[in-house]
């Protein structure tokens, strides 16, 4: 099997604010995941956070459209250095399948992001960035081909600036499947075009899972299936995860707790959780 984080892996916790995302990192490596897109929240601790991230991951970091001094990545100006591991797509071989992943990341960063925290990071057109990864993956042989995207459909199912899904599935009908993020829906299965798209909603609340079935005659894939689960109660906390986080969850718990003050009267902030930018 594989395993994909679709992006902001490691913003919006206390936790992780204390390590600047190093732990989810080590999570990750020990997980053995084989990849996690770039996402905007991934940014919002500057440049440098998000190339130790980088640099820390023991899988790639897939995003077919972001550039770096100006240079794609994946590209040989990156060797060597903090960001060798951000790639446009990855091969895993499972079970002699080749399947071919392609990153991509919202082109929405520059509207949320200031300067200093995208430093010399841009994000570039995602529909051209997608053919020519998908053109990649053929040279490499892919007998499948997964987009995984830090962007998703909108609640009434179109695009809009920053989600342009519809745009690129629809002109690339080579894509078989789609794993989307970013816009905070829980949709197991649709189809837009011909590919199978799924998004396990946010905050791991959900976890998706695609399965995929070829002929063993010539790796053709015949069947496409996704679902979506609820990570609730009836998961057991994983053990790896308690003994990795176990202590530094409990100081930011302990923190947490700390009593800073006491309002007087009702906070209103007047922002709704369905608005805004995720």
């Amino acid at each position: 099997h594989l395993s994909i984080d679709l992006g902001d892996l490691y913003q919006g916790t206390h936790v992780s604010l204390e390590s600047e995302g190093e732990l989810m990192i080590r999570l990750l490596n020990a997980a053995n995941f084989d990849a996690w897109v770039a996402g905007n929240h991934d940014f919002d601790w500057g440049e440098n956070v998000f190339a130790k991230a980088v640099k820390g991951s023991s899988m790639p970091v897939i995003s077919a459209n972001l550039e770096v001094d100006g240079f794609a990545s994946g590209e040989s100006h990156h060797q060597g250095g903090s960001f060798a591991n951000l790639l446009p797509t990855a091969v895993k071989e499972v079970a002699g399948i080749r399947i071919g992943i392609l990153g991509l990341t919202t082109p929405g960063l520059p509207f949320w992001l200031n300067p200093s925290q995208l430093g010399s990071v841009e994000a570039r057109d995602p529909l051209e960035a997608a053919k020519r990864a998908i053109a990649s993956l053929r040279e490499q042989r892919a007998d499948a081909i997964v987009a995984a995207g830090h962007m998703g459909l909108r609640p009434d199912g179109s695009d809009d600036y920053a989600n342009q899904v519809n745009r690129i599935l629809l002109a690339c009908p080579e894509i078989d499947i789609y794993l989307a993020g970013h816009t905070h829906r829980d949709r197991p299965s649709t189809v837009v075009g011909r590919t199978l798209y799924t998004q396990a909603g946010y905050f791991g609340i959900w976890c998706g899972r695609v399965d995929l079935t070829f002929t063993g005659e010539n790796r053709g894939l015949v069947r496409r299936e996704a679902r979506t689960e609820p990570m609730d109660h009836t998961v057991d906390p994983d053990p790896l995860v308690l003994q990795i986080a176990g202590e530094a969850l409990e100081r930011s718990e302990a923190t947490l707790r700390t009593v800073v003050g006491t309002l007087e009267r009702e906070l209103r902030t007047g922002y709704s959780t369905q608005s805004g930018p995720d």
